[in-house]
């Protein structure tokens, strides 16, 4: 019993010696914790935000509209008028307004005058001519034909004819007439005797017989 006792006893003081051996083993284990993690703790501080830093507007300056530059006024010298170098193409002119019809047409000379023209009616040396304006107008509803260009003249007091130079634009008098048609234009004689007291513009009109004629009396200047 003794021993038993005495050896209960000898195990009841190794586990105290036991847990207190633990215990030191803990301590220095946290001991040594402590010092491995500095000793201290570390504060982290907050992130520093910096203040936003706003840059000064930009004024931009407003444009300079420069003063509109208003050019002088450019004065235009009046047109110099130049004495004509060709002599009018028409002058002296005399309204006649007389008319005659025979053989299907109608003749009425309009106007007479002196015509400065080419020689060769487009080209050539100016010349002037006496001209007789007329309108020859087919009377009849069928169609007739006139040739002024080769059967007119006009004929002075004295019976003497003077012919026809040749039959102007702008409408051509020769040929076929149409029912009813009528045409304006001019014929241009070589020269007349101013110092006639009495013209006679004739145009000779072919028929079945034998030709009739228009004859218009008129006087110039």
């Amino acid at each position: 019993m003794f021993y038993r006792y005495l050896s209960l006893k000898c195990c009841d003081n190794m586990n105290v010696r036991s847990f207190a051996l633990l215990f030191l083993v803990l301590g220095a284990v946290l001991a040594a914790g402590c010092v491995s993690g500095g000793g201290e703790s570390t504060t982290t501080a907050p992130p520093t935000t910096a203040a936003p830093t706003t840059a000064a507007p930009t004024t931009t300056a407003p444009p300079t509209t420069a003063a509109p530059t208003t050019a002088a006024p450019t004065t235009t010298a009046p047109p110099t008028t130049l004495p004509p170098t060709t002599a009018p193409p028409y002058v002296d002119i005399k309204e006649v307004g007389a008319s005659d019809t025979n053989g299907g047409f109608k003749v009425t000379v309009l106007r007479v005058g002196y015509f400065t023209h080419p020689q060769y009616n487009t080209a050539g040396p100016l010349v002037t001519h006496f001209r007789v304006d007329l309108t020859v107008e087919n009377t009849i509803n069928a169609a007739r034909s006139i040739y002024p260009n080769i059967n007119c003249y006009i004929v002075d007091d004295t019976k003497k004819r003077w012919p026809v130079y040749f039959v102007g634009s702008p409408t051509g008098l020769s040929g076929e007439y149409a029912p009813r048609e009528s045409r304006t234009g001019y014929i241009v004689f070589s020269e007349v005797p101013e110092d006639s007291s009495q013209l006679t513009f004739t145009i000779e009109i072919p028929t079945a017989n034998l030709p009739v004629k228009v004859e218009i009396p008129f006087s110039y200047p």
